[in-house]
Formats: structure tokens, C-alpha cells, sequence
């Protein structure tokens, strides 16, 4: 007597149909978490690049709420910034002045900021001078000294860092000290994720 055996197992086109719905839940899965994946990515630069700008115009208007008056400032073609226009700037020297602790004798600080290879960088000299010497000329001097204090960097991912000089004239004489304040454009770029941050501060010590 003959007996006839069952086949339980699959056919090929069974086999290349299970592989192929497979195929195509998995790719659907991999697409919904990559998409999720990108977005948080997106959204995680988003909030380091805001944090960054945020702390940086914190740590720029710290270090310049007090300034007396602007010592220099130079746009991104090394040319003196002598108006009000809103222009790439690759440092700015601001002039604190306070009382000194020791009779007939005032404590001058200098504050540069500056820009370079997507950072931006800060450093300060401070020194007391005589009540009867020449103003101007130990700023001077202080500012000399200043080039042998190292930077200390503040920023990065800066891709533009803009100044604009609040109450200077548009002739073509530097007028630093008719500057009574500056407006800060800053922008900080992660990947292609870009966030741009503005203030506007008045300095404490100007005096017209």
C-alpha cells in the first residue's frame, strides 16, 4: 500500500513573499525612527546653539555694562569703525575707569572682545595711574601691555559676530567718544542649524 507523504514546509514564492512583507515592515520601522532620530537631533543643536548665544551676549554685556567710553574698534577688513553702521567686527576695546583704593589715583581697566576662526574671545588689563598724569597716554601704554595678556575663549561656532557703534558720527573722523553705547549682533551656526542673538547696551559710565 502506498502512503503519501505531506510537505509541510514552505514553497520558494512563499518564502520571497515573507521576506518581502518583512522587508517592508522593517523599512517602515527604520524610516519612522530615523525620522524621530533626525528630529531630535535637529531640535538637540537647536537648544545648544541657542544656549551658546545665550551665554555668550550674557558674558559680553557683563564685561561691558560699565564702560566709560569705546578706546578702539575694528571691522572684520581691519578698518577702524568711525559710524553707526552695522558692520563684521573683529575687535572692540572698551575703557573702564573706577576709583582707586589708593589716594590720587584711578584705576583704569581696558576690555577687548574679539572675533577670530569662529570664536569669540575675551581679555582685560587693569593698572592705576597717577591723578596728574596724562589720561590718554597711560590708556595707551595700558593698551600696549595688554598684547602680552592671553585671550580666554568665550564662544565657538560663532559664524558672525556684528557691533554697531550707538551715538557715533557718520563723518569720516573717529568720534569714540561720542559712542555711549553698542548694539551686539551675534550668530551662532552647529551643523546647518543657525541661531542669531541681539542686544543693545548703553554704557553705565558714558558721559556726554
Amino acid at each position: 500500500m502506498n502512503t503519501i507523504k505531506k510537505n509541510n514546509g514552505f514553497t520558494l514564492i512563499e518564502l520571497i513573499l515573507v521576506v518581502g512583507i518583512i522587508g517592508i515592515i522593517l523599512s517602515a520601522i527604520f524610516s519612522f525612527f530615523l525620522s524621530n532620530y533626525k528630529t531630535f537631533y535637529r531640535s538637540d543643536k537647536q537648544i545648544e546653539a541657542q544656549n551658546i548665544a545665550q551665554m555668550t551676549m550674557d558674558t559680553i554685556v557683563k564685561n561691558v555694562i560699565d564702560t566709560e567710553s569705546v578706546y578702539e574698534a575694528v571691522d572684520i577688513d581691519n578698518a577702524d569703525m568711525i559710524n553707526n553702521d552695522l558692520k563684521d567686527t573683529k575687535k572692540i576695546i572698551l575703557i573702564k575707569e573706577y576709583e582707586a583704593s589708593i589716594e590720587n589715583e584711578t584705576t583704569i581697566e581696558l576690555v577687548e572682545v574679539a572675533y577670530d576662526d569662529n570664536k569669540l574671545k575675551l581679555r582685560s588689563k587693569t593698572e592705576n595711574i597717577q591723578a596728574d598724569k596724562d589720561k590718554k597716554t597711560a590708556i595707551d601704554q595700558i593698551k600696549t601691555n595688554m598684547e602680552s595678556v592671553d585671550f580666554r575663549d568665550i564662544a565657538t561656532y560663532v559664524s558672525a559676530f556684528k557691533i554697531k557703534l550707538i551715538g557715533a558720527t557718520t563723518d569720516q573722523s573717529k568720534d569714540y567718544p561720542a559712542c555711549k553705547g553698542i548694539l551686539i549682533q551675534l550668530s551662532i551656526t552647529i551643523d546647518d542649524i543657525t541661531v542669531e542673538a541681539e542686544n543693545q547696551v548703553y554704557f553705565r559710565n558714558w558721559k556726554p
